[in-house]
């Protein structure tokens, strides 16, 4: 394959071919009785470059396919917010691209593993939750505008590299764009709900529709 090669699709066809790294999970508290269950960090496959499994991007496009194969959502920016607040592990962000020569890179295998690099140089422990382990994709109504929204990569509880984002159409990908699922079994002030129809107070029908 190659690490010139694009990154794109990797997750995808791992996750179709049932072949996703196991994925570790942690409940925590989303704020007002919601309680959530999140990946203990981004999901993760092997690729022949690597001789262990590692963080590979994915567009929203292919985010939807994975999570409704796995009965996940991404977060909203609440539930990122949460993630992070109730990480074991806080990743200092590592962005790559210092200049113009650097945007070409962005969608290749080389620059998919110095970023799951960075990552495992602050945490390498699966049974623990991490964050910020690149930008989140969220659930927002905001995808109305361009298709995606992307959020979070903190420096810390107050400055984020990615404030809400819409730069970006539902086929981006680069490096740093991973994905967290969620479970949409959750509960609230102790009783078992569908995270989608919680959800449905606050983000349009339209943009949960496609993981019903």
């Amino acid at each position: 394959m190659g690490i010139f090669q694009l990154s794109g699709g990797l997750l995808l066809a791992a996750a179709e071919r049932g072949e996703l790294d196991v994925i570790q999970w942690t409940e925590i508290d989303a704020g007002g009785g919601l309680r959530v269950t999140v990946s203990n960090d981004a999901l993760k496959a092997q690729i022949p470059e690597v001789e262990r499994p590692i963080r590979l991007p994915a567009s929203y496009a292919e985010t939807i396919v994975i999570c409704r194969a796995l009965g996940c959502l991404p977060p909203t920016a609440a539930v990122s917010d949460a993630v992070w607040a109730a990480a074991a592990v806080i990743v200092p962000p590592h962005a790559l691209v210092l200049n113009a020569t650097d945007v070409r890179l962005m969608n290749t295998i080389e620059w998919s593993i110095k970023h799951n690099d960075a990552v495992d140089a602050a945490s390498l422990d699966p049974s623990a939750l991490a964050a910020d382990v690149g930008k989140d994709w969220i659930l927002d109504d905001g995808i109305g505008v361009r298709g995606a929204v992307n959020y979070g990569w903190r420096v810390d509880k107050a400055h984020l590299l990615q404030p809400l984002g819409h730069a970006h159409d539902a086929s981006h990908w680069d490096y740093s764009q991973v994905l967290r699922a969620v479970k949409r079994e959750a509960t609230l002030n102790d009783e078992a709900i569908d995270l989608i129809d919680y959800l449905a107070g606050s983000v349009e029908e339209r943009f949960l529709d496609p993981y019903r």
